[in-house]
């Protein structure tokens, strides 16, 4: 609570337009809500296929909070999946662009990593198609909570 507080104190003195949480439950949310009656702008949380933390968007989109998707290639790991790659062929589309593209549908803000400037555009040119439900559905369907970051609530570091 200390820390966001710090946090509206910056927004306050102009330092920030607005401020955000990370992996926040919806129970931290609610409390940090409660306790400060402020509402963060956004809750950046790990999010892809695997993990598509469905209770925890719907509770942001209740707090009218953005969900920001971090890992949304499972660093790495899913631009090699069977379902993936067979969406991304039927498209002419990258993996990692089906990745993107499959946040952006689900109403997702998405944060990558990369420092190669074609894969820059490539990651960033997946506003000109759109996933049919059964694609969205089968990416859906791989969600079996599987985290590739240390899990929120247990990580001690």
């Amino acid at each position: 609570m200390n820390s966001f507080g710090g946090l509206i104190q910056l927004r306050g003195d102009g330092h920030a337009r607005s401020i955000g949480v990370c992996n926040f439950t919806d129970e931290q949310l609610s409390d940090v809500i409660d306790l400060s009656f402020e509402t963060p702008a956004v809750n950046q949380i790990e999010l892809h296929p695997l993990l598509n933390q469905a209770e925890l968007r719907s509770a942001n989109a209740s707090h009218n909070i953005v969900t920001q998707a971090y890992s949304p290639f499972g660093v790495g790991r899913l631009l090699d999946n069977p379902t993936v790659t067979s969406v991304a062929g039927e498209y002419g589309r990258t993996p990692a662009q089906v990745l993107l593209r499959w946040n952006v549908q689900l109403g997702n803000a998405v944060v990558f990593r990369s420092t190669d400037p074609q894969r820059i555009a490539a990651n960033l040119d997946v506003f000109d198609f759109e996933l049919a439900a059964e694609h969205m559905d089968a990416l859906n369907g791989l969600n079996d909570g599987t985290r590739f970051r240390e899990d929120p609530l247990t990580y001690a570091g």
